[in-house]
């Protein structure tokens, strides 16, 4: 199960579909209205990322464009497990272990497909990048990378087991297995905080990192501290609103939604 959001709708990916389930609904009445949905997919989107006109998921070696009004798919096979995907407005970009790959939203075809020779002198394995402006961060083998989107190499940090990479306004955030590392855009390490649990999942909000493990639901600020945390979550995903976060429980089977300054209380104002 994957969510993402844009400002009407949360997208859920699941039995090789895609639907989007309008926010209005949700929040006023409790209600899953389906609203949008993909076509069939030839498997579920584990993860899924926003461009301006397209929904973009990725599911084993398969990149997928959803057009978020028809439900029309395009699908391109990288011949590769894909471990990670980011878009802009116009271009996705995603990574495999061994390599970084450029595609336009528009002209989204195999023959566009274009891997970066960058991809070559990296720390492999690739797991997880992310743009932030022109830079393009990546995590790969013992490395974090700030990279420009054509690919010449910025700068690099040693950062051991790196998970999955986020961007606040003016850098990266790192998640490892243990803790959440903040950093500038040209990765000197700002604070960090630690979780608990095995991780599953980070959306980074405008002051705020959200991070759902097996145990626990965690609020991060720039800081590094954990402002709020809910234990024994039973939540498979979430993704995050402006006010609210969209939470798929596990138990119930079914979509729920909090508001964030209900999940923070005393600490809404401070983050």
């Amino acid at each position: 199960m994957e969510l993402c959001c844009d400002g009407e709708r949360v997208f859920v990916a699941r039995d090789c579909r895609v639907e989007g389930i309008a926010k209005r609904d949700l929040l006023e009445r409790g209600a899953v209205a389906v609203t949008w949905q993909s076509e069939k997919l030839p498997e579920t989107p584990g993860r899924l990322v926003n461009t301006r006109r397209y929904l973009i998921g990725v599911a084993g070696s398969l990149v997928i464009r959803m057009d978020r009004r028809s439900g029309e798919s395009v699908v391109i096979d990288v011949g590769n497990e894909i471990k990670d995907v980011t878009a802009d407005l116009r271009e996705v970009f995603l990574t495999t272990p061994e390599g970084i790959y450029r595609v336009p939203a528009e002209r989204f075809t195999e023959a566009e497909l274009f891997r970066l020779p960058v991809s070559d002198i990296l720390s492999r394995p690739l797991v997880s990048l992310q743009l932030l402006g022109d830079s393009l961060f990546v995590a790969g083998g013992s490395f974090l990378y700030r990279l420009t989107k054509r690919g010449e190499k910025l700068a690099e940090k040693a950062l051991a087991g790196c998970l999955k990479l986020l961007v606040h306004r003016e850098g990266a955030v790192a998640v490892t297995e243990e803790e959440v590392v903040y950093l500038t855009e040209d990765l000197e390490v700002l604070s960090s905080g630690r979780y608990g649990g095995v991780f599953r999942k980070a959306e980074h909000a405008l002051y705020s990192t959200f991070l759902l493990t097996d145990r626990e639901l965690s609020v991060f600020g720039l800081t590094g501290e954990r402002f709020a945390h809910v234990e024994g979550a039973h939540y498979g995903s979430f993704t995050e609103g402006l006010n609210h976060l969209y939470l798929y429980d596990e138990m119930e089977g079914s979509l729920t939604v909090t508001g964030k300054k209900e999940l923070l209380g005393d600490s809404y104002q401070e983050v």
